[in-house]
């Protein structure tokens, strides 16, 4: 029962006359205003294309040439090695990022770096995709320096990939809406 010295109800709030105060949600308490995340989503976005293209051409050319049949002939075409960088070679911070070991290598990086680019080109735009790629690379690179090991892959950079996915929908889950919350997951 609402007495006459009671205090309005509170802003979108409705109060039923009866005995007991029913408060009342309304539409506007419930609006929130998303950002439908998959719409306008393109199946085949260029930048992602373009970096997969690359890598199938790059992985071609190695087997080519050869540059798969040891470990030296693999730093010789590009590969990551710590002494070449610390040598003032440091494109070698991003070519090793189109080269891969093996053909189940290179397929398997292809199709995460297809998923994740369909999302990350989408969410980011294509310039700043391949900024966030490319930087992701040097960042694999950089880390993986540590030991004395060749590196070839795309993995450094599909990971960072699917990390700066993972803090944008994270950030901004109360304006994205996913359809699908697997995208998320």
């Amino acid at each position: 029962m609402r007495y006459q010295d009671d205090p309005p109800p509170p802003s979108g709030l409705e109060v039923l006359d009866s005995d007991e105060e029913i408060p009342v949600i309304s539409v506007e308490m419930l609006h929130e205003d998303r950002v439908d995340f998959e719409a306008g989503i393109r199946m085949f976005p260029p930048i992602t294309v373009s970096l997969i293209v690359a890598c199938g051409v790059v992985y071609a050319r190695q087997v080519a040439i050869g540059g798969l049949d040891n470990i030296g002939r693999v730093i010789e075409t590009g590969g990551m090695h710590r002494d070449e960088v610390f040598g003032g070679e440091l494109w070698r911070l991003i070519s090793y990022g189109f080269m891969h070991a093996n053909g189940e290598h290179v397929f398997g990086n292809m199709a995460m770096l297809y998923v994740l680019g369909i999302a990350c080109e989408h969410a980011f735009g294509g310039g700043p995709f391949l900024f966030l790629y490319l930087l992701s690379c040097v960042g694999g690179a950089l880390l993986a320096m540590r030991g004395d090991m060749p590196l070839v892959g795309a993995s450094g950079a599909i990971f960072g990939l699917a990390g700066a996915l993972i803090t944008m929908i994270s950030v901004n889950r109360r304006k994205i809406e996913l359809r699908d919350h697997r995208v998320g997951l």
